[in-house]
């Protein structure tokens, strides 16, 4: 399952990613157990779903642990009974190869 997308651009000593996260921010939690810092530049939602699109960037050192932390969210998100959460994850994949 891919639940965030590191994007092809970056600013200087950052990596840009975007990622699914529910509209009360469960990501938030694990980035702050983790001390992950994450500068957040927008968000994308949609009125009908409980979930949105964040946009960020992190440190190039800090990478490999932020997608840990994305592991460890799409786990938390099946556990706290989101379970529509991988479907949600798969129709955006799909949405962004088609274009």
């Amino acid at each position: 399952m891919k639940n965030f997308w590191k994007m092809e651009e970056s600013f200087g000593k950052h990596f840009s990613y975007a990622y699914i996260d529910l509209n009360n921010y469960f990501a938030d939690e694990i980035f702050l157990e983790k001390n992950i810092e994450v500068k957040f530049i927008r968000e994308m939602e949609r009125a009908d779903s409980l979930y949105r699109i964040v946009f960020c960037k992190v440190k190039r050192e800090d990478a490999e642990r932020l997608e840990e932390a994305f592991k460890i969210l799409g786990d938390k998100m099946l556990l706290l009974g989101h379970a529509d959460y991988l479907a949600v994850c798969a129709e955006l994949e799909k949405q962004l190869e088609n274009g």
